[in-house]
């Protein structure tokens, strides 16, 4: 919930509001209530600043692209929403080629400096196969391009996206999720993260190789999309989001009505 707009507001209002119990000691320089209103240590910050602000992370799913048969994927004029200092645009991006030669890929985010969140697990195939997840904060502009390059070649590229604002960073200021979990299986994918009040957690999953019914449904998230693709064999892709209300533990679970190959599934959990 987030803090009041106007009138008085108590330095406990804050450490309530960071998740902490009310009546015990804090301080306005503590992590967890700085990180309210993302100020680094020991940076000056007043109790007005705290007007309205909240600990939750807030944000959305956007959309996704499939690119099929051979080629890059770009995504042009992608919805990034409102901008701000502290908005955060997160991709999960899968590919297949042709080969069985290793292959990286370079994913660009309106051209900004992307962080590798994660590189996922992919189940073994003849064909090499691969899947990521990618952060890169967007101060400016509310549309922007997605783009993906494999170094051999790709027969299906996937991208799909997510905005944040406010998400934690490190001492170098590079952005941190705060759960993590995957799985390459070929049946259903189950996660259990340690989440808080406030946490956005996202998820995904996909495969090389499906049918042309093939479908992936969510729990623990809600899902936002599954789409098959068919050019020479079929490729899906799904992902889900949540806003956690509690703190614990949260299981998701990417539900399929398929055994492919080339599977990848993810959750994530970011806070502020």
């Amino acid at each position: 919930m987030a803090l009041q707009a106007s009138g008085q507001i108590s330095l406990d209002d804050l450490h309530v509001e960071a998740g902490g119990t009310t009546g015990t000691e804090c301080s306005l320089n503590d992590t967890d209530i700085r990180d309210i209103i993302s100020k680094g240590d020991s940076a000056q910050n007043a109790i007005n600043e705290y007007y309205g602000q909240s600990s939750a992370v807030s944000g959305n799913w956007i959309s996704y692209q499939p690119r099929g048969p051979d080629g890059n994927l770009t995504w042009n004029n992608v919805n990034f929403g409102t901008a701000a200092a502290n908005r955060y645009i997160i991709t999960y991006t899968a590919f297949r080629t042709a080969t069985s030669s290793s292959t990286s890929c370079t994913v660009n985010i309106a051209g900004q400096t992307t962080h590798r969140l994660a590189q996922l697990s992919v189940s073994s195939s003849s064909r090499s196969a691969g899947a990521q997840v990618d952060i890169a904060n967007v101060p400016t502009g509310t549309t922007g391009t997605i783009s993906m390059s494999t170094s051999n070649g790709s027969v299906y590229q996937y991208a799909t996206a997510w905005v944040i604002y406010g998400v934690a960073t490190n001492a170098s200021g590079v952005p941190q999720y705060a759960a993590f979990a995957q799985s390459n299986t070929a049946g259903d994918a189950t996660f259990n993260l340690s989440v808080q009040e406030g946490d956005m957690i996202i998820a995904g999953a996909g495969s090389g190789i499906c049918g042309s019914s093939s479908n992936i449904n969510w729990s623990g998230v809600t899902k936002n999309f599954s789409f098959v693709i068919q050019e020479n064999n079929d490729r899906i892709m799904s992902a889900g989001t949540h806003f956690a209300t509690s703190t614990g533990t949260r299981t998701i679970v990417a539900d399929r009505n398929y055994s492919g190959a080339s599977n990848s599934a993810f959750a994530m959990a970011f806070r502020k």
